[in-house]
């Protein structure tokens, strides 16, 4: 199977009220097993919501060893931004924002700003004179 999504996407999930085979889901490995707590992003290529769902990662040969129930499942697959998780990943490092924040900062004191014609003046205000 080609995988449907890559390393560095970014994808959205939603929650629903029902989950059925062929979804692609995010859920929490459930308590009690190795990893638990950890987000996996697979399909649901059987089960069901009662007894855990099985699922499976599109590239993965075998299915996941976990059976994770509707409470376990975060959110089915909603909208996806190809390669933006990478960027965020990198934003989220403190050297890159660092280095960000500095440029931003150098290019705001470095750049003239927008400069008034000579003869322009912002319009005086009327003032009522009393005779």
């Amino acid at each position: 199977m080609v995988p449907t999504y890559h390393t560095g996407d970014l994808v959205v999930v939603r929650r629903r009220s029902a989950y059925e085979k062929g979804d692609v889901v995010a859920y929490r490995i459930p308590s009690g097993d190795v990893g638990a707590g950890t987000v996996v992003f697979h399909r649901i290529v059987g089960g069901s919501s009662r007894k855990g769902f099985l699922m499976q990662g599109d590239n993965n040969p075998v299915p996941d060893d976990w059976h994770p129930r509707d409470a376990d499942i975060v959110g089915r697959s909603w909208l996806v931004f190809p390669r933006a998780g990478t960027l965020l990943a990198f934003l989220h490092d403190p050297l890159p924002l660092a280095s960000l924040a500095a440029g931003v900062a150098v290019a705001l004191i470095v750049v003239p700003g927008k400069k008034r014609r000579e003869g322009s003046h912002p319009p005086a205000r009327h003032r009522r004179q009393d005779a």
